[in-house]
């Protein structure tokens, strides 16, 4: 792991302790490494840089979000590798919005968020979420910080659970949905019975624009669940799907989160330019190592 990755994720140790509760699921742990210049690394509280080796040891330059404004602001690459302080929600709200991750496609911006509900005890409620944005809309947002991602009549695509049956078309139907931002937090006061957790590639390199955002999917209560699905950045749908089951003699190895989430690893590789869907591949962890499933594409 590249040392200035290393240095963002102790960095991140700071805010993943206090924006989520001992009971909330691990966040996305993910970081981007830049355009322009391959020495500096991001996530999206903070930004680091090796400047030069002082005594031969690497000295670090960096900007972090202030800790009172990492719950309502978030750091994103823009143009020719500078960055934004983007503003996600409006102070005076109160709903429990803990933005997880963003990705950055030739034309949008996509950014993944979770809605916590853990106002009645032993019913904590969580629903992911995506948003869109252009560059531009993005860009505006950066000059003007009274303004934010999160509207209330604003679409987000939600992700849901699925029964997996049916055709491939009506099985993609069913892990989204679009509700307004206002519609979702009315949703999440009812009951809820399942409980997602969905994992991305933790290093993002941002000179690759792909048009399509691959992720694990996986509900807590069944193995049959976890997939690896494809999320076409243009249409904000499920386009392709493919089962990461472990067989049963290294299924026993797969670890697990405190959370109770099995711990799988997205990898990119090869470049990818304009190929049929149907180049997934998988490869779980051998007996002796005991390691979790790795997933690449």
């Amino acid at each position: 792991m590249p040392k200035q990755v290393q240095e963002v994720l102790n960095e991140d140790v700071q805010f993943g302790k206090r924006m989520t509760s001992r009971r909330a699921e691990e966040d996305a742990s993910c970081y981007y490494m830049n355009a322009n210049f391959k020495n500096v690394f991001s996530s999206k509280y903070c930004i680091k840089t090796c400047e030069k080796e002082v005594l031969n040891q690497n000295a670090f330059l960096g900007h972090s979000l202030p800790k009172s404004e990492a719950k309502h602001f978030c750091t994103v690459e823009g143009k020719n590798g500078s960055y934004y302080n983007i503003r996600i929600q409006q102070a005076h709200l109160t709903d429990q919005v803990e933005m997880q991750m963003y990705y950055r496609s030739k034309a949008f911006y996509v950014f993944l968020f979770t809605l916590v509900n853990e106002s009645e005890k032993f019913d904590r409620k969580q629903t992911f979420f995506f948003l869109k944005k252009s560059y531009r809309d993005v860009e505006e947002l950066s000059q003007d910080n009274h303004q934010s991602l999160i509207q209330m009549d604003q679409d987000v695509t939600i992700i849901k659970d699925n029964d997996l049956l049916g055709n491939d078309e009506v099985i993609f139907q069913k892990y989204t949905q679009v509700v307004t931002f206002r519609e979702l937090v009315e949703l999440q006061h009812g009951k809820q019975d399942h409980h997602i957790h969905l994992s991305f590639e933790t290093l993002y390199d941002m000179r690759q624009n792909i048009e399509f955002l691959p992720f694990i999917y996986q509900e807590k209560k069944t193995l049959a669940s976890h997939h690896l699905l494809v999320l076409d950045v243009n249409t904000m749908s499920i386009i392709a799907k493919t089962c990461i089951n472990s067989n049963l003699n290294i299924r026993k190895f797969l670890r697990y989160s405190e959370a109770g989430y099995a711990m799988y690893s997205l990898t990119r590789t090869s470049d990818l330019f304009d190929q049929k869907l149907g180049f997934f591949d998988r490869i779980g962890g051998q007996g002796g190592d005991a390691c979790s499933q790795v997933v690449k594409y």
